[in-house]
């Protein structure tokens, strides 16, 4: 199938593949909305990146970020991203990733290279970028760190403003406050597939950073699962989420960024957890969450970057 027409609408137009630049595309399937609105998924005849395509600007897609995002979600198996239980459990994702990407090692090693340096020891410095309310923002500042957020919902930001926290609400890609090499790490935790340019993300990042600086990063990976699901993967949530990116298309997209990839991990079999699940289905995840895992075929990934000293 050749190129799709452009829309005639001012809010949906065909953009080029943010891989390669290539704008001839394959249908894969027509997928509705929470909204009841139709998006086309194609896949890149270039590079195979899948994506949604024409795609909504970025006002029409930042709508889609009101209260009942982060409150009804039941799609993805919560009802409540605000509540005690949720914040457990996205913390114990972020604990079980950071320690499977050898972070931990980087970590302990940027404190004691900081605490060599100066009497007074400066705290590392961190943002995350589509932090919502700042999980991870807490997150870190409990482990030693200076950590801030910037989240396009004001919703979402609220919360976490709420318990102190530095969070500032706008785009990644247009904060202007933001110093060129003054960070020590940079985290996209389930944020980069819905960023309009994947590329510039990775880019404006690199010039964020300090020399050997880190960027971790987590999204649902089109893999085995993806492609058996179909538009019924549980991570094929449209218009919100505008990219389904490979793994090796990840890392090559970084490299050409200025970065180096560290590690890696998969993990997810599809099976989301739910507040009600019948015995079957509980041992079934039990069963299939580790497996998938071993055999590095989850259907999200995650994973940790270097920004290296040559660039392009």
């Amino acid at each position: 199938m050749s190129s799709h027409r452009q829309s005639n609408s001012p809010l949906v137009r065909l953009v080029p593949c943010c891989l390669c630049g290539k704008e001839d595309f394959r249908l894969l399937f027509v997928k509705q909305s929470s909204r009841r609105e139709s998006f086309q998924v194609v896949k890149c005849k270039g590079c195979n990146l899948v994506q949604v395509n024409p795609q909504p600007n970025s006002a029409a897609v930042r709508s889609c970020y009101d209260e009942k995002y982060f409150l009804r979600r039941t799609d993805r198996g919560y009802n409540n991203y605000f509540s005690e239980e949720m914040r457990k459990e996205v913390c114990r994702v972020y604990e079980q990733n950071l320690k499977d990407l050898k972070f931990d090692d980087y970590e302990g090693s940027l404190h004691a290279k900081k605490k060599a340096r100066s009497k007074k020891q400066s705290l590392p410095t961190t943002l995350d970028a589509g932090c919502a309310s700042g999980y991870f923002v807490d997150f870190m500042q409990k482990r030693g760190w200076k950590a801030e957020g910037i989240e396009l919902s004001p919703h979402a930001t609220a919360e976490g403003k709420k318990q102190g926290l530095t969070i500032h609400v706008g785009d990644f890609l247009k904060a202007k406050k933001l110093r060129p090499n003054s960070l020590d790490m940079i985290s996209f935790w389930s944020s980069l597939e819905h960023m309009h340019d994947p590329r510039a993300v990775f880019q404006k990042s690199k010039s964020l950073l300090k020399p050997e600086g880190r960027l971790i990063l987590s999204t649902c990976r089109y893999g085995i699962l993806a492609r058996l699901r179909g538009e019924k993967w549980r991570y094929m949530n449209v218009p919100e989420h505008l990219y389904f990116f490979s793994l090796p298309q990840l890392i090559l997209m970084a490299g050409q960024c200025g970065f180096r990839v560290i590690s890696w991990v998969s993990y997810g079999s599809g099976l989301t957890a739910k507040n009600k699940m019948s015995f079957l289905y509980r041992a079934s995840k039990a069963f299939l969450d580790p497996l998938i895992k071993l055999v590095d075929q989850g259907d999200m990934i995650a994973i940790h970057f270097q920004s290296t000293k040559e660039y392009g």
